[in-house]
């Protein structure tokens, strides 16, 4: 990324985008996205009550982690050494991108079927309930799916940023609440 007297240089086919602007549009985006999943995450306690919100909570924060754990630090990885090879002239940057694809559709893969093995055990060891009520194991299993789409998602929202289009890195952002929100 390039700063200049004028803020942030664009790629070839994107213009210049200030600094506090680009800050800006991802903040106010991401200031919605977690509003949205409050309130969504609020609903949800209001209307299905304590137990399916503490359910959802663990499940939520099962998600969190497993997103985390396998996705941050290869797009944070994907966006320093990618945005080192775009210029305003030229993109030399596919190469990291088809790489790192293909490792995110692995590890997307093996996440979904960790979900499936572990779904039982997690359960019976971590998770159990008193009562033996609560989170189901395809709880856990879509738990994991979730992470695996945020995984993926993560790959474009990388895109997005090491080519500096925060518009629609922020609105990318926005998707990866809903997302987590619906599984």
């Amino acid at each position: 990324m390039r700063v200049s007297d004028r803020g942030v240089s664009g790629t070839a086919d994107s213009p210049p985008v200030s600094a506090p602007r680009a800050f800006g549009i991802v903040l106010v985006l991401r200031v919605g996205a977690f509003g949205f999943a409050f309130l969504a995450t609020a609903l949800i306690g209001r209307i299905r009550g304590d137990a399916v919100l503490g359910q959802l909570g663990l499940l939520l924060a099962l998600l969190e982690i497993v997103a985390g754990l396998s996705g941050h630090a290869l797009d944070a990885t994907l966006v320093r050494f990618a945005a080192q090879k775009i210029s305003p002239d030229h993109d030399g940057s596919l190469p990291y991108f088809q790489r790192m694809l293909r490792i995110k559709v692995f590890v997307a893969l093996v996440l979904a079927v960790c979900g499936a093995l572990l779904a039982r055990p997690l359960l019976a060891h971590v998770i159990a309930s008193p009562a033996g009520r609560g989170v189901e194991p395809a709880g856990i299993m879509l738990a994991f799916m979730g992470a695996a789409a945020l995984t993926l998602l993560g790959f474009v929202q990388a895109w997005y940023q090491a080519h500096q289009r925060m518009g629609h890195y922020a609105i990318i952002e926005f998707a990866n609440t809903s997302v987590r929100l619906v599984f």
